[in-house]
């Protein structure tokens, strides 16, 4: 851990030499450097932020302000209103993800109406009394966005994310300008669900007049945005496989990932926000990259989820 220990050295240092400066008449208390604390990309790669932060947290380390991307924007947001580490692995570990990422009932949960109408039917199609809905991705994500309410529950309508115990944000980005999206303020689970549509995967989120699909595709690793919000020190979690996917296509004799549908996906993702994302890593103060093994976006399984936390723990304290 000896580069979370110079951070914390460096944090008490700060903290002693403005108080020194601060004039002694005056009733104010002793500043430091804020810390930003920024979460990456990378679908279920992203459970591995929780055991870092479970590192953070051990080393004393303060986190003032919290931007995540997709994934990262999901364990983002629950530590800013206060979830631990230990209760965000329990809710990891305890999801049913296939069934969460499909969105799709368990047929003995559903009414019996319904289990006769679903037996008549081949095929469906969204209608809302006027258009025929044509859906934008594989996956609606309603049992995603239903989850993300629940778990935040009392941030529905925030003018400021600010406000929030630790103040946050997430990126997203908006097909029919692309523009970058950055929340600040809103409705916590809506932002969630907007920052992590991975395009071709799940169905875009139509918010405020925009289409918005996960923001990896402009802004996977938004040190940029943490700045902007007031951190003077930059700690950032890097779970994307934009390194390893290069590499793969500069060697024509790898073909492991063209099995996956989702791989054109994540290479056009990864090239999109390339620039940025090298920029955002140059300007990172602790840059964190899990080694994660074989592990891909994919890996919902709980044996995974399980193994990622532990991966994610032991990165941070190698630091």
């Amino acid at each position: 851990m000896r580069k979370l220990f110079f951070l914390i050295v460096f944090l008490s240092i700060s903290i002693s030499v403005v108080a020194q400066t601060q004039d002694s008449t005056a009733n104010t208390q002793p500043q430091r450097k804020k810390v930003g604390l920024v979460l990456s990309g990378g679908g279920a790669r992203g459970v591995a932020h929780v055991g870092v932060i479970k590192v953070l947290e051990e080393a004393g380390i303060p986190i003032d302000y919290i931007a995540g991307t997709s994934m990262g924007s999901l364990v983002g947001a629950l530590y800013a209103i206060g979830y631990t580490p230990e209760q965000m692995s329990h809710i990891l570990t305890s999801q049913n993800w296939m069934e969460l990422l499909i969105g799709t009932v368990p047929r003995n949960e559903l009414l019996f109406v319904e289990k006769e109408n679903k037996d008549k039917t081949i095929v469906s199609l969204p209608y809302d009394g006027k258009n025929i809905k044509i859906a934008t991705g594989f996956l609606n994500g309603n049992s995603a966005q239903n989850l993300f309410s629940i778990l935040t529950t009392g941030y529905h309508n925030m003018t400021s994310f600010d406000d929030l115990p630790i103040p946050y944000a997430c990126i997203a980005y908006d097909i029919t300008t692309g523009d970058e999206v950055v929340f600040r303020g809103g409705n916590l689970a809506v932002a969630m669900r907007s920052s992590m549509s991975i395009p071709g995967a799940f169905d875009a989120v139509n918010y405020d007049n925009k289409i918005l699909i996960d923001g990896g595709v402009i802004n996977n690793f938004p040190v940029d945005v943490i700045k902007k919000m007031g951190a003077d020190i930059v700690i950032g979690v890097d779970v994307s496989t934009i390194t390893e996917q290069r590499e793969k296509l500069q060697d024509p004799s790898s073909n492991e990932d063209r099995r996956y549908l989702s791989f054109a996906v994540r290479n056009l993702m990864g090239r999109l926000g390339k620039e940025k994302f090298l920029q955002n890593k140059n300007s990172t103060d602790l840059y964190i990259h899990p080694d994660l093994g074989n592990y891909t976006v994919a890996s919902f399984t709980n044996t995974a989820i399980d193994s990622m936390l532990v991966y994610g723990e032991r990165s941070a304290r190698l630091c």
